[in-house]
């Protein structure tokens, strides 16, 4: 598939900004219409270019939670409005609230890093 050069660009723009870039700003750089924009944007990436921003948007929170376990510094180095505003877009994402999916993936990381729990080893009947 020939991908336009004005969408490696407009995905380039979306990721070098974290989804934060405003889409009506994409849609005025490459010269079209916000409708046409989204149009063309949906029809080659097979999401609008909002659903796109927020996924970017919400894996740069993610990456950022490795570093911090603050929600607001989350939240305001994200680029969302405040934390309220992140916590709404993290349960759209995840159906879960953040401090349990943080938890989560704690509990699970500790799980698979103690050996008793790795393939063969957790056999009782020996």
């Amino acid at each position: 598939m020939d991908t336009d050069p004005w969408i490696s660009w407009v995905i380039n723009q979306i990721i070098a900004t974290h989804g934060t870039m405003r889409i009506n700003e994409l849609a005025q750089d490459v010269v079209l219409s916000r409708r046409q924009f989204g149009r063309k944007f949906t029809e080659r990436i097979g999401v609008s270019p909002k659903a796109f921003s927020q996924i970017v948007q919400f894996q740069y929170a993610l990456d950022l939670a490795n570093t911090t376990n603050k929600l607001v510094d989350i939240a305001f180095e994200a680029g969302y409005t405040d934390q309220s505003h992140f916590i709404k877009e993290f349960r759209k994402h995840t159906a879960s609230i953040p401090s349990d999916f943080f938890l989560f993936i704690k509990i699970m990381s500790h799980f698979y890093k103690n050996k008793k729990y790795v393939q063969g080893k957790n056999d009782d009947t020996h």
